[in-house]
């Protein structure tokens, strides 16, 4: 199964208000695991970016020559496709997304498609604070990239990350996961235990892998070795 990770970048934070796209990014998973594949559009929003150049960093200038949303707006169609999105408090993307599209007299995306990690995050922690900075320290995710800005391809290969760790709290679907074989352990926060069906899978920090890896090395002509080898 194909699936979109979405985040946007805008002017501001009310579209009714006039504020207006200038970013899109997508990251592309295949059966719950990272492709690699990206795709990022930078748009000319029409107006200044005023103060929301302090939290992503395009400027007037860099914008200033990029296309306006009708102009690509038929590549990002193809290239979403019928894929669902997976999107942080969808609706502000969302709302921005479908104002961008009725204004080029595109179609109206489908609701249904539509996966929101904020809701997820409210039904796995209730009473807990859930934005993506908030769930990249819960799950060990290294926040380092997002220092310099919140920039639309940064937070999507953040939330990306987010979302298979989302995943795999719920016990039904990692079973279910684990037992089609498309599960990625790479995927799972570091340090912790997961229960499943007759099962409990251990996912090593790299700390206790690098121990590993030298207590193996140390062990170099040992009878030990030797033995599980086959020798």
């Amino acid at each position: 199964m194909r699936e979109i990770v979405l985040d946007t970048e805008t002017t501001g934070l009310d579209v009714e208000k006039g504020e207006r796209i200038v970013e899109i990014a997508c990251v592309v998973l295949q059966d719950r695991k990272l492709t690699g594949e990206e795709k990022q559009w930078y748009i000319n929003p029409g107006k200044p970016v005023g103060s929301s150049f302090d939290i992503h960093g395009l400027s007037d200038d860099f914008l200033r020559d990029k296309p306006f949303f009708s102009s690509i707006m038929g590549s990002f169609l193809a290239f979403i496709g019928d894929s669902p999105l997976v999107i942080h408090h969808a609706a502000f993307d969302m709302a921005f997304l479908e104002h961008a599209l009725r204004e080029a007299g595109g179609p109206s995306l489908k609701r249904h498609q539509v996966i929101d990690t904020l809701e997820l995050a409210r039904s796995a922690f209730p009473n807990s604070r859930v934005s993506l900075d908030d769930l990249c320290q819960r799950f060990h995710i290294d926040l380092s990239s997002r220092r310099q800005g919140h920039g639309g391809l940064i937070d999507a290969r953040l939330l990306a990350r987010v979302y298979l760790s989302l995943l795999l709290r719920d016990q039904r679907r990692l079973l279910l996961d684990v037992e089609e074989g498309s599960f990625s352990v790479d995927s799972l926060p570091c340090g912790e235990d997961i229960q499943g069906k007759g099962f409990i899978l251990k996912h090593p920090c790299q700390e206790e892998r690098d121990a590993h890896a030298f207590m193996v090395k140390g062990l170099e002509g040992s009878l030990w070795k030797e033995f599980v080898n086959g020798r």
